[in-house]
């Protein structure tokens, strides 16, 4: 199971149940049998885009950041990582893709932790393995 700390208010949209739904359902499809921690905080566009350059040497808003701690912390903790969510980008692309912004929202966070846990979607092949589980937990949690 995950356990999500959030250090900033949620977005009105999106619940603690929301949070521990996809976390219960995340640890099930990673098939972890320890509890994991993940840090997340709601952000503004301008720190996210801020943070994006810094880090991916993008300059421009994003809509999650994931920040996993190193191989050697994780042997001593459950916590595996933070996320950054921005809920204006968030919104965006739920309009975009004419979907709410709940389910855009858990959308990011299983995306997020999917990265925390080392997926990646740098290429074709990775991109499918890694959608199709995001998709898994987000459709098994949005009804």
């Amino acid at each position: 199971m995950i356990e999500f700390q959030t250090v900033s208010a949620l977005p009105r949209l999106l619940t603690n149940t929301d949070m521990k739904a996809l976390g219960k359902i995340l640890g099930r499809t990673l098939r972890w049998r320890s509890h994991r921690t993940v840090g997340v905080r709601f952000v503004s566009p301008t720190l996210i885009q801020k943070l994006n350059r810094q880090y991916r040497k993008i300059n421009r808003p994003t809509d999650v950041l994931s920040f996993k701690l190193t191989a050697d912390r994780l042997q001593v903790t459950d916590y595996l990582g933070d996320l950054l969510i921005c809920s204006s980008e968030a919104q965006k692309n739920a309009r975009r893709q004419k979907i709410s912004l709940r389910e855009e929202l858990i959308r990011l966070l299983a995306h997020g932790v999917l990265h925390l846990a080392g997926f990646d979607h740098a290429t074709k092949s990775e991109e499918r393995k890694m959608f199709a589980l995001q998709e898994r937990c987000v459709k098994s949690l949005i009804v």
